[in-house]
């Protein structure tokens, strides 16, 4: 299956190193789908058998501990993984403003 991601020319020619984001997602798409045969259908283990959520946690703390920015990728798939089959009680999407978002502090 072919996927085509579209983003407008002028924001790439002003941040090359965006091709990185798109070269970052092929690899997380190509782990999701080694981990289909090796674990088989998401839609079988999550949220019943294993907590993505969980797992963001733990590959971050891993990624903390041993600086492999694989365990980066895998926390975004989790994180993508909890969004498809939720396990908070509560789940929903709704699109926040800024002044909703706790941000990160740029450092000058």
């Amino acid at each position: 299956m072919l996927f085509s991601i579209s983003i407008p020319d002028q924001v790439v020619s002003e941040e090359p190193e965006l091709r990185d984001y798109f070269t970052a997602l092929q690899l997380m798409v190509n782990r999701m789908a080694a981990s289909h045969f090796k674990y088989g259908n998401m839609s079988d283990k999550f949220p019943e058998s294993a907590n993505a959520a969980n797992g963001v946690t733990k590959r971050m703390e891993m990624y903390r501990e041993s600086g492999n920015t694989e365990n980066c990728l895998d926390a975004a798939n989790y994180a993508v993984i909890e969004y498809l089959f939720p396990a908070h009680k509560k789940a929903h999407f709704r699109a926040q403003e800024s002044h909703e978002s706790p941000g990160e502090p740029w450092q000058e």
